[in-house]
């Protein structure tokens, strides 16, 4: 595969540590490049043979700028998702209902990217401790996994 940009949006850090983590493993056989939200340059989203976007879950939604950028991908673009959240486990009996009510935002990006016909060879969760992490012990070698599943 040629180039894969990585874009996130992070709150605490997870998101971002995700994205990093996943894109200097793919560096070391493909051309990537790492974005956060607010300083990709518009042209970088013309070009890639992949796109990789990430965001914490609020409310089992992705942020605001992540929700813009669905809106902005070319339908030509494969574009994979992935969001962190709250693992429901040790988390109070409310907290759960929460989880399993909203969802995560990986489902939804997913299902906004398909209904304007982009292709979305893969979406996945990674699970942080509590609201603010960190990353679930395992879940970063995870992500490598679902990453290079995609290409």
């Amino acid at each position: 595969m040629g180039k894969i940009i990585f874009v996130y949006d992070t709150q605490f850090g997870n998101t971002r540590e995700l994205a990093e983590h996943m894109c200097s493993e793919l560096e070391k056989n493909h051309t990537t490049s790492l974005f956060h939200i607010e300083e990709i340059p518009p042209e970088e989203l013309s070009s890639p043979d992949l796109i990789v976007i990430g965001t914490p879950t609020h409310g089992g939604r992705p942020t605001p700028p992540v929700d813009k950028l669905l809106q902005q991908v070319q339908k030509d673009i494969p574009v994979a998702v992935f969001d962190t959240s709250t693992s429901p486990v040790g988390e109070s009996r409310f907290l759960k209902f929460i989880i399993r009510f909203f969802g995560y935002a990986s489902t939804r990006m997913e299902k906004s990217l398909k209904n304007r016909g982009i292709t979305v060879p893969g979406a996945s969760t990674f699970l942080v401790t509590g609201r603010e992490g960190p990353i679930i012990e395992g879940e970063k070698e995870r992500a490598v996994t679902w990453v290079k599943s995609l290409l």
